[in-house]
């Protein structure tokens, strides 16, 4: 959980976003949320298989689809039908979602032409289609939430095997 408050630490203001202590303290939490969550992934795949080389074969396969339909590489409102399932599941759009509201909700850009961009957080979350959905400690819960059901999976996943390799 340092390693996540210390990136946070480091970048935030590095990066210039908003200077309101609560809001770092909120990034804070989905950063150490989020790599909890990464670790229960982590602890799932490394449990669910005998072989290791297997697991590290077949979790690129299921987090790289995870990845790109988290909001962040492709606009979750223009996800066709088909595909708009995979961003319920994936950790990485709870976390995008939560930082993004994070820094724009009430948030007002300086120099701007309303005719050509949009000059407040709530149009660029419009934008991005996350106007709407969950708030920021729904998302935090909901990622939490993953992180208790992946534990358990790993800790079952890992009781079942060990009981087969104590068969054999």
């Amino acid at each position: 959980m340092i390693c996540p408050v210390v990136f946070v630490a480091i970048c935030y203001y590095m990066i210039g976003l908003q200077g309101a202590i609560f809001r770092f303290f909120r990034a804070c939490m989905v950063a150490v949320v989020t790599a909890l969550s990464g670790m229960a992934v982590g602890t799932v795949a490394g449990a669910a298989f005998s072989d290791i080389n297997m697991a590290l074969v077949i979790l690129p396969l299921i987090l790289l689809p995870l990845m790109m339909f988290s909001g962040l590489f492709v606009n979750v409102g223009s996800l066709p039908v088909y595909f708009s399932w995979i961003k319920w599941i994936s950790p990485m759009k709870y976390a995008y979602a939560a930082l993004m509201k994070n820094e724009y909700e009430g948030l007002v850009f300086k120099n701007c032409d309303p005719r050509k961009e949009a000059c407040s957080g709530e149009l660029v979350l419009q934008q991005m289609s996350m106007d709407g959905g969950l708030s920021i400690p729904e998302n935090i819960g909901t990622l939490f939430g993953m992180y208790i059901i992946l534990m358990i999976v790993g800790f079952i996943s890992l009781a079942i095997m060990s009981t087969k390799r104590m068969k054999h």
